[in-house]
C-alpha cells in the first residue's frame, strides 16, 4: 500500500479524536484555576469579535493564540467547556504532522510514524489534549518549529527561514516559555551550519537574525502592551520572587527526571527510552546530538527555578519520542524486527492509554503519582498551596478520568435568582469555596449572563474577590451589608482547626448574625462537600445602637 503511513497517521488522529469526543461528552468536571482563566479569556475574545471589535476587550493576561481558535468553534457549536477543549483538535493535527516529519527527517518514515504514536500516547500528552490550557498547543507549536528549523538546512535557506520566523512568532503567541524549548536547537543548528558551510556563514548569520526579527514582529502586537504589565503583576503577586528564590540546580535537580517516570511517559515508555539511549550511544551517537540539545536546555532552565511543575516542561517530549523510535529501530535493520518493535510498542501504548482513561482501577495509580517525586513541587514559600490530588493531577499532570458528577450549578443559580430580594444583580459571597463548584458557578453565570455577582473568600490561607482584583471581601459587618447571599462550603481542603469558616458558622447561630442571615438551603455536591445557602433578611446595622456600631466597625 503506497500511502500506508499516511493512513496510519490518519488512524492515530481518529483514535484520539473519537476518544476525546467521548470523554468530553460524558465528563462534567469544571475548569479550575488556570484552565478556567483560559476559558474566561477565550469567551471574552469571542464576545469582542461578535460586537465587531468595538469597545474594550476584557484583560487578556496570557498570549492569545490558544484563545483565538475557540472563537470559530464557539460560533459553530456554541460556548461551552467541551467546545473550548475541542479546539485542541487543530493542534493535534499540527503535532501529528510535525512529529512525523521530524522523525522522517532524522531517520525514515517508520521512525516518524513510531515517534508520532509514542508521543501521542504519553499520558501527559493525551491528558492535556482534553484540557483547555496552553500546554498542548505549546507542544504542537514547538514540534512545528523544530520541523521548520530542520527544513532550513542549517539556516542556509532564506525562504524557509522566513517561514520559520513566522512560526516562531506564532509560538511566542502561544506561551511565554516557548523560547526555552527552541533556543537550544536554534543555536545548535546555527553553529553547526557555520562549521560545515564555511562559504555560507554570512547567509546563516543573516537568516538567524531574520528569523528573530520576524518572530518579534509577529508577536509584537501582544507583547508590547502586555509584557511589562504582566511582569509587574507577577512580581507584585510574588510569583517571580518565589520562582527565583530557588534559582539553583542543587534544589531537586532530578525532579523532572522523576517526572518522566511518574507522570509524563510512565515506566514502560521510560524503559524503552533508556534502552534506546544505550543503543544509540553504542551504534549511532550522532543521532543523539539534536535531541540532546532539545532536552538539556529546557531541563536546565526549568530545573533552576524553585517552582517546579510537571506540565511546564512537557513541550520537550518530542525529543524523547524521537530518541525512543530511532534507538529501538537501530537494534536491528531487518524489516521483521522493525515490525515486531512497532507491534509491541503499539500494544503497550494502547493498553496504557485505555487503562488511564477508562479503567476503574486507575484512580489509585493516578493518586499515587500525584504525590510521587517529580509529580509536583509546591511553592516553598507558600506551603498551603496543596490541592486535592485529582485537581492537582488534572492541572499539573494531565492525568484524570472522565467524571459525570452533577455539580448542582443550575440548582444553585436557580435558587439564588428565585430568592433574590432586589430582582437585580445579586451579590454573593462564596466562603471557603470548593474550587470546582466556584468555577463552575462563575462559568455558568458568565455564559448565561445571569444577574449574579460572585465574590470568593478562601479562609485559612487566602482571601480575595472575583473578578475585579481591587475588590476585597473580609468578614466584617460593614462589608457584609452589601452581600445578599452567603454560600458557605464544607470543603475540607482549605480549612483546618479553628479557622474563620468555623467561627463564621458558629456566629451565624446567634445574634446579630442570626437576625440578619437565614439559612434557606443545604445543597450537597461531589467531593463530600455541602453548600450552605444563607440569605440576608435585614441590615445588621439597622438594629444596633450607636455604641455597638462604633465597637463593631
Amino acid at each position: 500500500m503506497k500511502n500506508k503511513h499516511l493512513y496510519f497517521l490518519g488512524a492515530i488522529f481518529l483514535f484520539h479524536l473519537i476518544n476525546n469526543l467521548y470523554v468530553l461528552r460524558i465528563d462534567r468536571t469544571p475548569f479550575v484555576f488556570d484552565s478556567h482563566s483560559y476559558f474566561y479569556m477565550s469567551v471574552s475574545i469571542y464576545k469582542w469579535f461578535l460586537v465587531g471589535f468595538r469597545g474594550h476587550i476584557d484583560i487578556i493576561t496570557r498570549p492569545p493564540l490558544v484563545m483565538f481558535p475557540a472563537s470559530l468553534f464557539y460560533f459553530l457549536f456554541g460556548i461551552s467547556r467541551d467546545v473550548a477543549c475541542f479546539t485542541n483538535v487543530i493542534f493535534l493535527c499540527v503535532l501529528i504532522i510535525s512529529m512525523y516529519q521530524i522523525g522522517k527527517s532524522m531517520g525514515d518514515k517508520e521512525t516518524g510514524l513510531l515517534s508520532v504514536f509514542i508521543l501521542t500516547t504519553y499520558p501527559i500528552v493525551f491528558g492535556f489534549s482534553r484540557i483547555y490550557m496552553a500546554e498542548f498547543p505549546l507542544l504542537a507549536m514547538v514540534a512545528l518549529s523544530l520541523w521548520a528549523l530542520l527544513r532550513t538546512d542549517c539556516l542556509t535557506d532564506t525562504r524557509r527561514s522566513l517561514l520559520l520566523g513566522v512560526i516562531c512568532g506564532a509560538g511566542l503567541l502561544t506561551k511565554m516559555t516557548y523560547p526555552a524549548f527552541v533556543a537550544g536547537p536554534f543555536l545548535y543548528y546555527c553553529i553547526h551550519g557555520i562549521v560545515i558551510y564555511k562559504t555560507k556563514r554570512k547567509n546563516i548569520i543573516f537568516n538567524s537574525i531574520l528569523v528573530l526579527c520576524i518572530a518579534v514582529s509577529v508577536s509584537f502586537f501582544w507583547y508590547r502592551p502586555n509584557l511589562i504589565q504582566e511582569f509587574l503583576r507577577y512580581q507584585n503577586d510574588g510569583n517571580i520572587p518565589r520562582a527565583m528564590s530557588g534559582f539553583r540546580l542543587t534544589e531537586h535537580p532530578l525532579f523532572y527526571l522523576f517526572a518522566l517516570y511518574n507522570s509524563q511517559m510512565w515506566w514502560p515508555y521510560y524503559i524503552f527510552f533508556m534502552v534506546a539511549v544505550a543503543v544509540l550511544v553504542v551504534k549511532s551517537p550522532a543521532k543523539l546530538l539534536f535531541p540532546a540539545v532539545t532536552i538539556i536546555v529546557p531541563y536546565f532552565i526549568f530545573s533552576a527555578l524553585a517552582i517546579k511543575n510537571t506540565r511546564h516542561i512537557m513541550a520537550y517530549l518530542p525529543a524523547f519520542a524521537l530518541v525512543t523510535s530511532s534507538g529501538l529501530f537501530e537494534i536491528s535493520k531487518h524489516k521483521k524486527a522493525h515490525l515486531a518493535v512497532f507491534i509491541f510498542i503499539f500494544l503497550i501504548g494502547i493498553l496504557q492509554y485505555l487503562f488511564i482513561t477508562y479503567s476503574v482501577y486507575a484512580k489509585k495509580f493516578l493518586e499515587a503519582r500525584a504525590f510521587a517525586p517529580g509529580a509536583y513541587r509546591p511553592c516553598p514559600t507558600d506551603p498551603s498551596t496543596v490541592y486535592e490530588w485529582d485537581i492537582h493531577a488534572v492541572l499539573n499532570m494531565g492525568l484524570w478520568q472522565p467524571d459525570d458528577s452533577d455539580w448542582k450549578t443550575e440548582e444553585i443559580t436557580t435558587l439564588l435568582l428565585r430568592e433574590n430580594p432586589q430582582k437585580g444583580e445579586a451579590k454573593i459571597l462564596f466562603v471557603n469555596p470548593n474550587p470546582r463548584v466556584l468555577f463552575a458557578l462563575l462559568d455558568h453565570v458568565r455564559i448565561q449572563q445571569l444577574p449574579l455577582d460572585i465574590y470568593k473568600s478562601y479562609t485559612a490561607h487566602s482571601r480575595g474577590s472575583f473578578p475585579k482584583e481591587d475588590r476585597k471581601i473580609n468578614f466584617t459587618f460593614q462589608e457584609l451589608e452589601e452581600i445578599d447571599f452567603l454560600l458557605i462550603s464544607t470543603f475540607e481542603q482549605f480549612t483546618g482547626p479553628n479557622t474563620d469558616i468555623e467561627d463564621l458558622l458558629h456566629a451565624l447561630q446567634g445574634p446579630p448574625w442570626s437576625d440578619c442571615y437565614e439559612r434557606i438551603a443545604t445543597i450537597d455536591v461531589p467531593e463530600d462537600t455541602s453548600i450552605y445557602v444563607y440569605k440576608r433578611r435585614r441590615s445588621i446595622l439597622s438594629f444596633l445602637s450607636g455604641r455597638q456600631k462604633r465597637q463593631i466597625l
